[in-house]
């Protein structure tokens, strides 16, 4: 039951922090669930142990994560997606819904294999060109591809 709830404090605290911007996200992410571990009576060993679990799963999709936004950064900078940019502007005819359309496909089309990673990492850094060349929010961008996840989610 302690740790249920200590989850759900630090679940908490983590939204609170951020969404007051009173901490560094990555201070958080490490912080947090050290004192988590410590509060619930587990050792230094234990927690150890914890982190190399962690860090054994998941270090793989940060690998890809890491060169993923490089290569889109690269090729962004080369101009590589100017001309898709152009073309895609003048199929929506610039209006937004018809960008946001193009997302929803790319992000339908990015989740079929289910896993949400990978999704945003096909969707994300190739249509962040159009969205700055249109100045649309990136967090707009954000939404309707974590709506798009939710309702492939659903999907059997």
């Amino acid at each position: 039951m302690l740790l249920a709830i200590t989850g759900f404090v630090m679940i908490g605290l983590l939204m609170y922090f951020l969404l007051k911007g009173k901490a560094i996200p990555m201070s958080l992410f490490v912080i947090l669930p050290i004192l988590g571990a410590v509060i619930n009576g587990f050792g230094l060993a234990d927690i150890t142990e914890f982190v190399k679990s962690g860090v054994s799963t998941t270090w793989s999709m940060a690998a890809l994560f890491v060169f993923v936004v490089t290569y889109f950064g690269i090729m962004t900078d080369a101009g590589m997606f100017d001309r898709l940019v152009k073309k895609l502007i003048g199929v929506a005819d610039g209006h937004v819904l018809g960008i946001f359309l193009v997302v929803v496909l790319i992000a339908t089309l990015g989740h079929l294999d289910g896993n949400s990673p990978t999704t945003y990492l096909i969707a994300i850094p190739a249509l962040l060109p159009l969205c700055k060349k249109l100045n649309i929010r990136i967090t707009a961008l954000m939404a309707v591809c974590c709506s798009v996840i939710t309702v492939m989610n659903l999907v059997p």
